[in-house]
């Protein structure tokens, strides 16, 4: 038998992802087990395809396709895959035992795709898939990135001055008996007091935040947390929009590839960290169970947006349940980038005028001191 490299071995032997594994794994192109992101896998699944298509049998496009691959932990577990199809297995049956490389949504509808015979068709549809979440996923952390530059680099200006650059005018206006001008007397005041009490801020920061941590680790206070952000008008809205675009479009993935739809809702419960979300999902997987309508379940429950029960009415009453649900995937997207980028563009002005109004009161201020000490007129 041929023996696998230990560190496929320990992957093997890994447990089962968690939601959050999966969900991380499902959208984000940096996660990744020892150098293997998404994107590693998303470009073997596309060699993978063209050598399928063009007619070569599973375990020797594996065999192709791992020695053309960058990754060599991808590459040694692409061999491992070929010696366990090699011993029977499907596809499907070998990937699944490494989870952290292979996501769950990945495996099951390679499983689909294998037994309705359209193998080739379900990779495509899992390369789109996983190729526009990552881009989606890419365009919102690049597009938090410059927001938070800058919102650092006015904290660090500010505090800069308010600790180093003031307490040097405090020096010299201590020396003389005048009265400063209020904005100045406040500067100096407020300078005095960061600078005697800053350990008990920072003190009550790290206590503010641990203590956050642990009341949002009990499910119970986390759902409540979660459901107030969800109920707000204009971060809930963007919230589920961001969640659903995700929820959508792997839901509709799933049932193109031909899994049943129990499962699918099962697969994309696991894609969101929001309990009331997951809550939602399960309510529905019950109803559905029940014999229910997957459109009726959805419009009962408030947490679903009404554009998704709408098409998914509109779906079911037409047959194209998959293909309505990657639209609505497609429209949250759109609408997402919109709110991101019209976000970005009122942010980095507004934090330009800020930081500039903080930066100008603290130069005017200790000019006004200056100029009112040494008598010259303003």
């Amino acid at each position: 038998m041929r023996q696998l490299p230990t560190d496929i071995a320990d992957v093997r032997a890994a447990p089962e992802a968690t939601s959050s594994e999966i969900a991380a794994s499902g959208v984000s192109a940096s996660s990744r087990w020892g150098g293997v992101g998404m994107s590693h896998v998303v470009s073997m699944s596309e060699q993978l395809l063209t050598l399928i298509e063009a007619g070569m049998p599973i375990d020797r496009a594996l065999h192709v396709t791992a020695d053309t691959l960058g990754s060599l932990q991808l590459r040694d577990v692409l061999r491992a895959v070929v010696v366990e199809i090699e011993k029977g297995k499907s596809f499907s049956e070998a990937i699944s035992a490494y989870p952290r490389i292979f996501p769950k949504l990945y495996v099951s509808m390679v499983r689909a795709g294998e037994r309705g015979g359209i193998l080739p068709v379900v990779l495509a549809r899992v390369i789109d898939y996983y190729a526009k979440s990552i881009e989606f996923r890419s365009f919102i952390i690049t597009s938090s990135i410059y927001p938070v530059i800058l919102l650092m680099f006015g904290l660090v200006s500010v505090i800069g001055l308010v600790i180093f650059v003031i307490p040097k005018f405090g020096e010299v206006f201590a020396s003389m008996d005048r009265a400063l001008p209020w904005s100045a007397a406040f500067l100096l005041d407020s300078s005095a007091w960061l600078r005697g009490h800053w350990l008990y801020l920072v003190g009550g920061f790290v206590v503010l935040c641990v203590g956050g941590v642990a009341v949002l680790s009990d499910a119970a206070m986390r759902f409540r947390f979660q459901s107030v952000l969800l109920s707000m008008p204009g971060i809930g809205f963007l919230i589920k929009k961001i969640q659903f675009s995700q929820i959508c479009r792997t839901w509709g993935a799933l049932l193109g590839a031909g899994v049943p739809i129990l499962s699918a809702i099962q697969i994309v419960k696991s894609l969101t960290s929001w309990l009331p979300i997951e809550k939602a999902l399960d309510d529905l997987s019950l109803k559905v169970q029940e014999g229910r309508a997957v459109s009726d379940a959805v419009n009962e429950n408030p947490v679903f947006p009404k554009l998704v029960g709408q098409l998914v009415k509109v779906g079911e009453e037409s047959g194209t349940l998959d293909f309505m649900l990657d639209r609505i995937a497609v429209q949250y997207e759109k609408d997402v980038q919109k709110m991101t980028k019209s976000i970005v563009a009122a942010f980095e002005p507004t934090m330009i005028i800020v930081v500039g109004a903080l930066i100008g009161f603290v130069v005017v201020s200790m000019l006004m001191a200056v100029f009112s000490i040494n008598d010259m007129p303003i």
